[in-house]
């Protein structure tokens, strides 16, 4: 999943909310160390999300769903011009929020190049606004000369624009060439086939990361591609003047598994785990599966460092990209029942999609044959896979990014591909996407400790893994804390889960109880995968194939990008004759 090194603004206002307010908002005592209500939480960001899109749709679906009876009655015809005045006020707000309580409600304080300061009344129990005003606007809300800030501010516009090309390079000598022209500082332009070679070699990377990653390093942005076995870093540094071009780039890559790893014996899982433990921090939760009958199912390492409490068979950990076997299963479970065919055009669901998305269909999404690019984040996503977008938000996004290739004619992961499969799911079956899993799936299979981020799931806080990665949301660092799961990664992450629950899950679907046929065939064709985050978790599903009774699961809340971690799992892997692709 894409995330990036800082804590994300739309999030701070999140630990405003549950550190500094939770006594008067109505919470129960020690809510202020669960952040605030689900409620609060989703309607707060739904408003952020609908300022910064700035376009009338997601103004009008915010007044059709944000706004309560009686505000668009007081409003009258005028509740769409509000809403899109108030896009209009914060235009040049977005950077920092915070949220405070006041004696009148809420106040919601904006600030980037400008400070906007909106009062909130909400209605927590429906999650619909009585008031959203304006009521205080400043040209200079961080105290610089406004022509320090401007600069400042187009210098970071500038590196976010640098790094969202990268990620839509591609691998064509044609748009590696282009970018080098226009994005780069003639010093680097000078050895010309070096930095096409190295421009290529990123689109490649991008083109097959489960999992794009930011962070900062001194004066240079890091992209961090990981899937199929490998990570690559692509180190950008950018001037500190206008233009503001790229004065360099490398690109170094990681391990990867082209060479046979050495498999674990299965009677040494434990002692190898063990091992790993003792000698360089692995932590989490292993299930092994040796031809149908389940050999190690062993808990390794802290859950909570500073509570010294271990993980347990039941921890429940964050699953990366896991989600997208989900949506897999959802898709053909609606085939299987005749909601859909593999064959559909997306034009059935989505009627003025644009030309050059009107053959894509539901076969092209799920076999990565879309076109579509890896993921729909904006420079504007503060975080890459937290801040808030609602479904239409998505859908507008991924519907109107420029495909990599003609859907059928080539082949390249989409998480954005997964994310339009699961708002077809809901559109399709008239339920939620998470309500759709939860009835058809996880009740079917027992899986109680499987589910969306934001969420509990009904289980204390302390079954919950902590993640000890590059950066951390709340305190501690666990699901529960980063807010519910956004439309950016909806389809293809955003979720929970344990080992056993995962297993479970593929049980019961291996065994022909959820789905039958074509659909359990075309489900089974999918391996093994991966999924991490920079908030430190790892989830692997390593199997062989579809005709394969062995597998192994297992969950980590440290050091996924150890080398040692790495070469680990690559054995592990190898253990049920596996190699690990991108999740």
């Amino acid at each position: 999943m894409r995330s990036t090194g800082s804590v994300p603004w739309s999030l701070e206002l999140v630990t405003i909310l549950g550190l500094a307010a939770a006594g008067t908002l109505g919470l129960p005592p020690g809510a202020e160390a669960q952040g605030p209500p689900p409620a609060v939480r989703e309607a707060v960001g739904a408003l952020i999300s609908t300022l910064e899109s700035g376009d009338e749709e997601s103004a009008r679906f915010f007044v059709d769903q944000r706004l309560s009876d009686a505000y668009r009655e007081q409003l009258g015809n005028g509740a769409l011009e509000h809403v899109q005045s108030l896009q209009r006020a914060t235009r040049e707000a977005h950077g920092n929020a915070g949220l405070e309580r006041v004696p009148d409600g809420m106040r919601l304080v904006l600030t980037g190049r400008e400070r906007v300061v909106l009062q909130l009344d909400l209605d927590q129990e429906t999650g619909r606004f009585d008031r959203v005003e304006v009521v205080e606007a400043e040209a200079n809300g961080r105290g610089a000369p406004r022509s320090d800030m401007a600069r400042s501010g187009e210098r970071a516009e500038r590196v976010d624009d640098h790094l969202m090309a990268l990620e839509l390079l591609g691998t064509s000598e044609e748009s590696a060439r282009a970018f080098m022209n226009q994005r780069m500082v003639p010093g680097l332009r000078a050895n010309e086939a070096e930095m096409l070679e190295t421009l290529a070699a990123v689109g490649r990377a991008v083109a097959s990361a489960g999992m794009i990653g930011l962070n900062s390093a001194g004066p240079y942005e890091v992209l961090v591609l990981r899937g199929s076995g490998a990570e690559t870093r692509v180190r950008v540094l950018v001037a500190d003047a206008p233009p503001f071009l790229i004065e360099e780039l490398t690109i170094e890559s990681g391990v990867r598994d082209s060479e046979p790893a050495r498999p674990v014996p299965w009677e040494e899982l434990d002692a190898e785990l063990e091992r790993a433990k003792d000698e360089w921090g692995f932590s989490g939760t292993v299930l092994a599966v040796r031809e149908g009958e389940v050999v190690l199912h062993e808990a390794y390492g802290l859950a909570d460092r500073e509570a010294n409490r271990p993980n347990g068979l039941e921890t429940i950990y964050d699953i990366g990209s896991q989600p997208i076997d989900f949506t897999r299963a959802a898709i053909w479970f609606l085939v299987e029942r005749g909601a859909l065919s593999m064959d559909d055009p997306i034009t059935r669901f989505y009627p003025d999609a644009p030309g050059d998305k009107r053959d894509m269909t539901i076969r092209h999404l799920m076999e990565h044959q879309s076109g579509l690019p890896n993921f729909h984040h904006t420079a504007a996503d503060q975080d890459w896979d937290l801040t808030w977008i609602d479904r239409a938000e998505a859908e507008r996004r991924i519907l109107a990014r420029d495909l990599l290739f003609e859907p059928g004619t080539d082949v390249a992961p989409s998480h954005s591909a997964f994310g339009l499969l699961a708002a077809i799911v809901e559109r399709a079956s008239g339920q939620t996407y998470e309500g759709f899993l939860r009835e058809h799936f996880f009740e079917p299979a027992g899986m109680t400790r499987t589910g969306p981020y934001g969420d509990d799931l009904g289980h204390p806080l302390e079954a919950f893994a902590t993640g000890y990665g590059d950066y951390g949301v709340g305190e501690p660092n666990i699901p529960p804390h980063w807010g519910p799961t956004s439309w950016l990664i909806k389809g293809s992450g955003g979720m929970v889960s344990t080992p056993l629950d995962l297993y479970r899950f593929f049980d019961t679907i291996r065994s022909g109880g959820i789905l039958t046929g074509e659909a359990l065939e075309g489900y089974l064709t999918r391996g093994s995968s991966t999924g991490a985050t920079d908030r430190g978790f790892l989830f692997i599903h390593a199997w062989a194939g579809e005709n394969s009774r062995s597998m192994i699961l297992w969950s980590q809340n440290a050091k996924p990008d150890d080398p040692q971690a790495i070469e680990l799992r690559r054995r592990l892997a190898a253990t049920v004759g596996a190699r690990l692709g991108g999740g």
